[in-house]
């Protein structure tokens, strides 16, 4: 579920799972996935490897910029962290980031 500073459901954003390890940041990479909250501010992101990955929501997003290494290291910082086995899902409450 994705909300904002307020606690309320938060459909005006993007959110970014990426893997934790930047090795793994490549244009085509399978690590990286993006998907828009909907009505009820849920979200589903399917095919991810396993790995240790980072989630987080931001307000705008240019295409491709889900992709961009600088942003990605800055996203790292203050994401939330999270681990994905094979065959396993996650359910994530994100609150939407202030940039």
């Amino acid at each position: 579920d994705v909300v904002d500073n307020r606690g309320a459901v938060a459909l005006d954003g993007t959110v970014i799972i990426f893997a934790d390890d930047p090795e793994k940041w490549g244009p085509q990479s399978r690590f990286i996935a993006s998907a828009r909250p909907d009505q009820r501010g849920r979200f589903t992101i399917r095919g991810l490897p396993p790995a240790s990955y980072v989630a987080i929501v931001v307000g705008y997003l240019e295409p491709g910029e889900e992709r961009d290494p600088d942003l990605l290291a800055e996203w790292r910082r203050r994401g939330t962290l999270f681990t994905l086995s094979e065959g396993e899902t996650h359910a994530l409450n994100l609150s939407l980031s202030p940039f």
